[in-house]
């Protein structure tokens, strides 16, 4: 017998994407034009072949969704339900990131994370720590 929940998880994403994104209007269009789910799904798929250890052919998954979409996630970064990549452009997700925090929009830590862009893994780190969030990353620029 075949199992739906796979089927349920893509479209548990594709309502987070319409809930968090003015501009996304339907399942269909999300699952089909949205870089950032396309990203999300392989990494879903890489980050099991990774702890499956099959290491070598997650990287690959994860390398095929970086040319697909432009976002670069770690097959061992840990990422949630309900996450949401709009307009992800040349982000970066490294090893040990643990993804998936929900902010409000009006979050002003969030705000300030952004801002920082560029600062370099220490400067990170000791951001996460005063803030006690763990594994933001963004892409610099």
């Amino acid at each position: 017998m075949v199992s739906l929940r796979p089927f349920k998880r893509l479209a548990e994403d594709a309502d987070a994407f319409i809930a968090r994104d003015p501009a996304a209007n339907r399942r269909l269009d999300v699952i089909l034009v949205y870089p950032g789910f396309h990203a999300l799904t392989l990494h879903r798929a890489a980050h099991r072949l990774w702890n499956g250890r099959f290491q070598l052919l997650a990287r690959g998954l994860a390398y095929f969704a970086r040319w697909l979409t432009g976002i670069e996630i770690h097959p061992a970064a840990t990422s949630c339900q309900r996450l949401v990549i709009d307009h992800g452009m040349c982000v970066v997700i490294g090893l040990s990131a643990a993804i998936g925090l929900q902010f409000r929009r009006d979050d002003r830590r969030a705000g300030r994370l952004h801002r920082r862009r560029g600062a370099g893994a220490a400067g990170e780190r000791r951001q996460m720590l005063r803030t006690g969030l763990h594994g933001l990353r963004h892409a610099a620029g």
